[in-house]
C-alpha cells in the first residue's frame, strides 16, 4: 500500500477506455455502431477497424498503468517530440491530446485523495449500545439498541439504528463489510482486547487503511464525544413516545398507530418465490410477529398475485392479531392488489423512488421528509422487510443448489 480507492480505480478505467477508444463490442455494422459514433468503441464493428493502431493504444493503457504518472508523462512528452522531428504531426497531435488528458485525470486523482485522506482523518465513528429504559420505564428489559453516529467537522449526526443486537459486533463487522471506515472509531461498550485487535487488523485489511484504532474513551474529548451521542441516543428513543400520534397525522388516519405490518416479495426471475411480513410495533422490531412465505399458488413470475397470496395467509381467521397499519413495498399497484382484502385496515405502500408514500388517503402520494422520525421509521421497516424476504431466498436457493 498504499492502495487505490474502488471510486479512484473506476474512474481511471473509464478514463483509460474513453481516452484511448478501447470498447470492443460484438456488432457488425459498417457505418459503425452508435458507441463508435459517441466517440467511445474503438470501430471493431466496422470492415476497415485497424487492429494494429488499437494494439498500439493498448500499449499506451498499459504503460500508463505501469509507469506511475510522472514517467508517463515524460513518455509521451519524449513521444510527441519525436514525432515532431520526423515531422509526424498527426500522430503527435494525437499524443498531445492524450498528454493533456492525463494530465488532468492525475491532477483531478491526486485532489481527489488528498480531500479523502484528510476526510479519513477528521471523521469519526461512534457506536452507541443504549437500554431502551427510559426512567423506569422499559419497553423491552432485555432488549437494547445500537446507535452509529458520525462526527465529521465538530458535527454529529445519527447514521443508523440496529435493533435488537444480541452481540453488537456482529453488526459492527457487517457494517464495515460495505461502508468505508475511518482511522478513529468509538465505542461505549467493552470490546475484549484480542477480539479488538481482531477487527482493526480486519479493518486495515478490508479498507487498506495505514492504522484504525478502535477506542472506548474514559476521558478528555473522545469521552464528550461519547457523551453528546449518548444523550443524542436517548432523545431518538423518547421520539418513539410520540410518533404513533405522528403517524397519524402523517398519514391522515382516524387513529393512532402503534404497530405496522410490512409485505414484501423476493424472488429470481420467476425461481424461489418467497414472501415476509415484519412487524414494528411503536418503531421497534416485534420478532415474535415476523413471518416467512414460500408461495403457493402463484406459479409464475407475478408480484401482485403473490402480494395476495401473503397477506391473505397472514390474516386469514387470524383477525385478533391484525396492525394499526399494513405497509407493501412498492406503489400504486401493489397497492391496489391488497388494499380491499382486508377491508377494516388501513393499507398504504412505500415506493423506492423518491421515497413516496400512497394510500386511499393519500392517492396522489406524499414524499416522506428523511429527517423526521416518521420518514426514518417507515424506511427502515421497509428496509428491514426487504432484506428478511431477500435473506430467506437466498437460504432457500442455496438449500436447492447443494
Amino acid at each position: 500500500g498504499p492502495f487505490i480507492e474502488k471510486s479512484h480505480a473506476r474512474k481511471v478505467y473509464n478514463f483509460l477506455i474513453r481516452t484511448f477508444k478501447l470498447k470492443l463490442c460484438k456488432q457488425k455494422i459498417d457505418q459503425g455502431c452508435l458507441y463508435y459514433h459517441m466517440g467511445i468503441c474503438s470501430g471493431n464493428c466496422r470492415k476497415d477497424f485497424d487492429q494494429n493502431k488499437y494494439l498500439e493504444k493498448l500499449e499506451l493503457a498499459k504503460k500508463s498503468l505501469k509507469q506511475g504518472h510522472n514517467k508517463f508523462l515524460k513518455y509521451l512528452e519524449t513521444e510527441i517530440e519525436k514525432h515532431n522531428q520526423k515531422l509526424e504531426f498527426e500522430k503527435s497531435k494525437e499524443l498531445n491530446e492524450y498528454l493533456f488528458a492525463f494530465k488532468s485525470v492525475f491532477t483531478s486523482l491526486e485532489t481527489d485523495v488528498a480531500k479523502n485522506r484528510l476526510t479519513d482523518l477528521t471523521t469519526k465513528d461512534i457506536w452507541i449500545l443504549n437500554n431502551y429504559c427510559l426512567n423506569n420505564n422499559c419497553l423491552n428489559k432485555n432488549e437494547k439498541t445500537l446507535f452509529l453516529f458520525r462526527e465529521k467537522e465538530t458535527s454529529l449526526k445519527k447514521q443508523y439504528v440496529f435493533y435488537p443486537p444480541k452481540n453488537p459486533l456482529e453488526y459492527f463487522q457487517s457494517y464495515y463489510q460495505t461502508h468505508t471506515s475511518p482511522t478513529t472509531i468509538l465505542v461505549n461498550f467493552e470490546i475484549e482486547s484480542e477480539q479488538k485487535n481482531l477487527l482493526e487488523q480486519f479493518l486495515q485489511k478490508w479498507h487498506h487503511k495505514i492504522d484504525v484504532k478502535i477506542i472506548k474513551p474514559e476521558t478528555g474529548y473522545f469521552f464528550n464525544l461519547i457523551k453528546l451521542a449518548q444523550i443524542k441516543a436517548e432523545q431518538e428513543i423518547k421520539k418513539e413516545k410520540t410518533l404513533s400520534k405522528s403517524l397519524q397525522q402523517f398519514l391522515k388516519l382516524s387513529h393512532e398507530v402503534h404497530t405496522i405490518d410490512c409485505f414484501d416479495i423476493s424472488h429470481k426471475q420467476g425461481m424461489f418465490m418467497v414472501g415476509s411480513c415484519v412487524r414494528f410495533k411503536d418503531g421497534q422490531p416485534d420478532k415474535n410477529n415476523f413471518r416467512r412465505f414460500k408461495i403457493k399458488t402463484v406459479a409464475t413470475q407475478n408480484d401482485y398475485a403473490c402480494l395476495k397470496e401473503i397477506v391473505k395467509r397472514r390474516f386469514i381467521n387470524r383477525l385478533n392479531e391484525k396492525p394499526d397499519l399494513i405497509l407493501i413495498d412498492g406503489g400504486k399497484g401493489q397497492l391496489n392488489a391488497v388494499k380491499d382484502l382486508l377491508p377494516e385496515i388501513e393499507f398504504a405502500a412505500l415506493a423506492k423512488q423518491e421515497e413516496t408514500i400512497f394510500s386511499d388517503k393519500l392517492p396522489n402520494g406524499k414524499k416522506l421528509n428523511l429527517k423526521t422520525f416518521v420518514g426514518q421509521t417507515l424506511i427502515a421497516l421497509r428496509d428491514y422487510t426487504h432484506h428478511f424476504a431477500i435473506s430467506y431466498h437466498k437460504k432457500l436457493e442455496h438449500i436447492n443448489n447443494k
